[in-house]
């Protein structure tokens, strides 16, 4: 008997010790990655650089868009620069102690991500492209007054209503996604384009040959009030849209930023710290939730930012 209850209260010791290391280690990492955002928020410093600074980064951004090799690009965030880039053919020094490294071949970016991951930065990630995320088929149970169903079903027809009445001050939204069709949307929402950018080549061209951009612009556009404008990026892949929010935050032109696309797979540091740069200057970032109803964290509308 004594021996059963000897056995028993082993048992449980083990058992206390096994879930005491595992809210140990749980507890480390947590504290690790709450140390890890601390540590890109005080990295944040778009705010204090200087116009020569943002004039060389934009250039060289440039430079590098003109390569059309966006699959071989690496993100580095770092508080003390980058002792060894490892062979990269293009260096642009972005803000927020962001380095986007361009290789020439799939090889040579591999090569340099290990080394890079070896030499214990604070951040090493691969450049990404995103999903868009829409409805492909457009709905027929709106009245002749609507081009979208969602006005109607929300309300907002009398919110708009009621809107047009005050005295509102100006409300500009960035649309980063495909790109815009602006002829069609100024033809049906004049004096709502504020202005337009292309994050992939850093030129003012944003044809939509997608589509998915100018949908998303449109439904905007139709269910705010008259003082709500639409500022259009198109971007496509994660160094473009980082390069979108940095223009937006440089060029302090918008207060709300707009971003229908993401993924169910974490995307690292850089999203993280260029939403949160944002954030700090006073611009909030909505992004889309994702379509597939999986239980799966999605990003970047999984951020707490």
């Amino acid at each position: 008997m004594k021996k059963r209850i000897k056995i028993v209260l082993l048992i449980v010791v083990i058992i206390i010790g096994i879930i005491s290391t595992t809210i140990f280690f749980n507890n480390k990492d947590t504290k690790k990655q709450k140390s890890k955002k601390e540590r890109l928020k005080e990295l944040i410093n778009v705010s204090e650089l200087d116009q020569d600074f943002i004039d060389d980064y934009f250039n060289d951004y440039k430079e590098m868009a003109a390569r059309d090799n966006q699959e071989n690009i690496l993100i580095v965030i770092s508080e003390n620069g980058i002792k060894n880039t490892y062979g990269a053919v293009q260096v642009v020094n972005a803000p927020n102690h962001q380095y986007f490294l361009q290789y020439e071949t799939e090889k040579d970016r591999k090569e340099a991500y290990k080394k890079l991951k070896e030499d214990n930065y604070l951040s090493v990630e691969e450049n990404t492209v995103y999903e868009e995320l829409g409805d492909s088929e457009s709905d027929s149970t709106s009245s002749s007054n609507y081009m979208s169903w969602g006005i109607e079903a929300m309300g907002l027809d009398y919110a708009i209503d009621e809107s047009e009445t005050r005295n509102l001050p100006e409300v500009v939204v960035a649309v980063i996604d495909t790109g815009l069709n602006v002829d069609l949307f100024n033809q049906s929402f004049p004096d709502k384009l504020s202005g337009v950018y292309n994050a992939m080549d850093g030129g003012t061209d944003v044809i939509d040959t997608n589509g998915h951009g100018t949908h998303i612009a449109g439904t905007i556009a139709e269910g705010t009030p008259n003082n709500v404008k639409i500022f259009s990026i198109k971007a496509d892949n994660l160094i473009q849209k980082i390069n979108a929010i940095n223009y937006l935050i440089c060029n302090k032109n918008v207060d709300v930023i707009n971003m229908s696309s993401g993924g169910t797979e974490i995307t690292g540091s850089a999203y993280y710290e260029s939403i949160e740069a944002a954030k700090q200057q006073n611009t909030i970032f909505v992004a889309a939730a994702g379509n597939n109803d999986v239980p799966y964290s999605h990003y970047p509308s999984s951020y707490d930012n």
